[in-house]
């Protein structure tokens, strides 16, 4: 049987998401049959004012110097009627034919439009794709009050990410549907484009969130060498400095969790390859 034949599209139309997060066509197909056809009722016209090429190269046979054109066959506006075959004298309308030709290429092409609907229809699985917003979605987590878990943020990078390669596997750069190609790219990069869009956003919160450890132990050691090293000015500060170095481990200890769930937070990150700004000082 051989490797099926390639297609050769005739016309290019392009997938936009319109105001109510719907896949369209650019172009309505249905302009573009209307476009044929007016280039078939076109056609006509130009042959109209097609001059007769005996008049130009034998002038002499013609008495009048006045344009002869071309004798060119009118689309009616409906099929005429058929002659009355009691009558002989009736014959059929001479434009009879372009008419049914004009019917049939209209039928042709309105057909060949309807599969361009149905593979509209397959887009519509991806709509919460085109109503993500990330924007709302990464407002939603970044509450400093009220972090989200490190690890939950984690499994969204992962299935945003996975969601992104999903969908770019999934949605072709363009694909041709009957006598169309259908340039679906612009939809299939934009979905991708908010999947990953979310999933560094979401980096960027859980890096938030070991600067914010980081910092909160930092301070925290700080705050103990400064009570440990502070100068005492009577005996009871002394004796208030004496008691609180012999807490220290204890609140070191304290630390150690606090110490240990940053570092799983730096886990996450250095899983994402994540690289704080030079500027920043908060590498593990």
């Amino acid at each position: 049987m051989g490797a099926p034949k390639p297609k050769f599209p005739l016309f290019q139309v392009d997938v936009n998401i319109n105001d109510k997060f719907e896949p369209e066509f650019s172009t309505s197909a249905g302009d573009v049959v209307a476009e044929i056809m007016s280039i078939f009722d076109g056609g006509l016209a130009a042959l109209q004012s097609v001059v007769l090429l005996e008049q130009k190269l034998l002038p002499q046979l013609f008495k009048s110097n006045q344009k002869l054109h071309l004798k060119v066959p009118l689309r009616p506006q409906e099929m005429p009627a058929k002659p009355d075959p009691k009558d002989k004298k009736q014959l059929p309308d001479e434009n009879s034919w372009i008419y049914e030709a004009f019917v049939k290429l209209r039928s042709r092409l309105l057909e060949t439009i309807e599969p361009l609907d149905v593979y509209l229809a397959t887009l519509n699985k991806y709509k919460a794709e085109f109503r993500l917003d990330p924007v709302k979605i990464i407002k939603e987590k970044d509450d400093d009050e009220n972090p989200p878990d490190a690890k939950d943020l984690r499994g969204d990078v992962i299935f945003h990410q996975k969601e992104a390669a999903r969908i770019m596997k999934e949605i072709p750069d363009s694909i041709v549907v009957s006598m169309f190609q259908v340039n679906v790219g612009t939809i299939r990069d934009a979905i991708c484009a908010k999947h990953n869009m979310i999933a560094e956003q979401e980096i960027e919160l859980i890096a938030k969130q070991a600067k914010r450890s980081a910092n909160s132990t930092i301070e925290a050691f700080f705050k103990i060498n400064d009570k440990i090293n502070s100068q005492p000015k009577d005996i009871e500060e002394l004796s208030q400095i004496r008691d609180f170095m012999q807490s220290v481990p204890a609140e070191i200890e304290k630390l150690d969790v606090t110490i240990k769930q940053g570092m799983q937070i730096y886990a996450i990150l250095e899983e994402f390859k994540y690289s704080f700004a030079e500027e920043d000082d908060y590498d593990k």
